[in-house]
């Protein structure tokens, strides 16, 4: 099977008309989080004897459809808008406001139970 190809010139073309594109994504908006550890201060938990595992340092990231809006923002869509369900609690708060610094609309989300 053979794939045909765009011409470099065809997908220069593409890519410089991609900052007045406009996408919607529908999807599963999450955030991914990370821990890193820092196991020289574990301890013994006196309640269960197991070892402790102290966080040094939580990032956070969009994930899910979120992730997929950051990068079509950062291959230089124009606008990008997320249709998903947000809670309405800090970790809601946090996915707005990475959505946010991305320049990606956020105002059609709904948190569950609206009607």
């Amino acid at each position: 099977m053979s794939l045909d190809l765009p011409a470099p010139a065809d997908l220069e073309s593409l890519l410089g008309r991609l900052a007045s594109a406009r996408v919607a994504v529908i999807g599963d908006l999450c955030l991914d989080l990370y821990w890193e550890l820092e196991l020289a201060r574990s301890e013994k938990s006196v309640e269960t004897g197991a070892a402790t595992l102290p966080v040094r340092q939580m990032r956070v990231s969009l994930g899910g459809a979120g992730n997929l809006c950051a990068n079509l923002k950062a291959l230089g869509v124009g606008q990008v808008a997320a249709f998903g369900a947000v809670g309405d609690d800090a970790w809601g708060r946090e996915l707005r406001r990475h959505l946010g610094s991305w320049g990606i609309q956020g105002e059609a989300c709904i948190e569950p139970g609206e009607g």
